[in-house]
């Protein structure tokens, strides 16, 4: 785990000593070892073995009305969702994303992130005060069809449930250029095995509201993601100290590794999908897939509802008996 992801998460626990649990659940980097071990191929043999131990695990038994959908991410590695929610369920999740953006009580509580210049994320764990948000709780972290999908990619039985996450991306001053720092913004791939995130839109995103942005059919192994892992092994195993400083300097280094995958993606002739959709459109994506954030080139911001299954990769998994019960 990043040394100042660790402390972030420490300094959690202070405000709320459950989320002891967070720290426990944290799934295997991105890569292990120094560029050494790297350049002699830790990172091909991981992609190896995880293949080799996920292709093993037995497939899930989905229901008939789950089929299409399963199949659809598994084949494009992107599965898009619209008019998700029935109109009195939207109805009750906007309202409370609106009492999150205009209580002085929640605005209190989102961590804020400097991206740059005029450019700042703003996000809110819901999921750390349920009982204030039973529509976000029942219609995200309680939803059997997100909670089905995420076993069914990684071929893992469910433990803990999601965080749900508000999210606000935006430029405090709408009409100002703004700067952009965050390693977000490059196409890149999360890990190097299967696993689910999704984002639920709060409001119509365009193209110019820095819409989600995929690389259907970039999930798959093949030889060229060997490759691809091999050599972003070796750029990531000199930068990840950093990883989360958004500076100049940093964001050097993640050029790097963009240039990795831009290679990566030229020699797939694989095409990027930015996805524009109205509010209440669902997007579930395999985030071994390749993806960033789009630009954010127009004046309004973008909200979402995130949720990241990667925790079903944890090492703490089979203490879940246990740990359930420091999870509210």
């Amino acid at each position: 785990m990043e040394l100042q992801l660790l402390f972030k998460k420490a300094s959690v626990l202070r405000e709320r000593p459950s989320r002891i649990v967070d720290m426990l659940r944290e799934p295997r980097p991105i890569v292990r070892g120094g560029p050494l071990a790297n350049r002699l191929g830790l990172q091909v043999a991981r992609v190896l073995a995880d293949h080799a131990a996920w292709t093993l695990r037995a497939r899930p038994d989905v229901e008939p009305a789950m089929r299409a959908p399963l199949e659809e991410l598994s084949s494009e590695g992107v599965l898009v969702v619209r008019d998700f929610l029935l109109d009195h369920e939207f109805a009750a999740v906007r309202a409370e994303f609106e009492e999150t953006r205009t209580s002085p009580h929640w605005l209190a509580r989102f961590r804020s992130t400097q991206f740059g210049e005029n450019f700042v994320a703003e996000g809110l764990y819901a999921s750390d005060y349920a009982s204030e948000f039973p529509a976000l709780m029942k219609s995200f972290r309680d939803n059997v069809f997100l909670q089905k999908l995420a076993s069914a990619v990684c071929r893992r039985r469910m433990t803990y449930k999601p965080h749900v996450e508000v999210f606000h991306v935006h430029k405090p001053d709408p009409d100002a250029p703004h700067i952009d720092l965050d390693y977000n913004q490059y196409i890149h791939a999360d890990r190097h095995y299967p696993f689910i995130k999704a984002f639920y839109y709060l409001a119509d995103v365009d193209e110019d509201t820095a819409p989600y942005t995929y690389v259907p059919r970039s999930h798959r192994l093949s030889f060229e993601r060997l490759r691809y892992e091999y050599l972003s092994s070796l750029q990531t195993a000199k930068s990840r100290a950093g990883r989360y400083r958004r500076t100049e300097e940093q964001l050097a280094k993640d050029r790097e590794i963009q240039r990795v995958s831009a290679e990566f993606l030229e020699r797939l002739h694989a095409i990027e999908r930015p996805i524009v959709a109205p509010a209440n459109t669902l997007i579930v994506s395999n985030n071994q897939g390749f993806h960033r954030r789009g630009e954010m080139r127009g004046k309004r911001p973008r909200s979402t509802i995130n949720l990241d299954f990667k925790y079903l990769e944890s090492h703490a998994q089979w203490m879940y008996p246990v740990l359930k019960h420091l999870y509210r």
